[in-house]
């Protein structure tokens, strides 16, 4: 028995109506519409065009250099 691969395309699984903001959103704006809206990731746009993401990761690497999460 064969197993072909099976094409998939990333539109069957991407997000359909992804949340964006503007590059000019306060980061606890950025980080309160993610918790809200259950997400992990946001696309920063500037005039429509995307300019970067904004990711949990990012948040939280920003909450532990500022010594807001303390580590040991």
């Amino acid at each position: 028995m064969s197993h072909e691969p099976v094409e998939l395309n990333v539109s069957a699984y991407m997000t359909k109506t992804p949340i964006t903001v503007s590059q000019n959103i306060s980061f606890v704006d950025a980080v309160t519409k993610m918790y809200k809206n259950g997400i992990g990731n946001l696309i920063v746009v500037n005039n429509d065009k995307v300019t970067g993401l904004l990711s949990e990761r990012q948040i939280l690497q920003y909450l532990v250099t500022e010594k807001i999460i303390f580590h040991t």
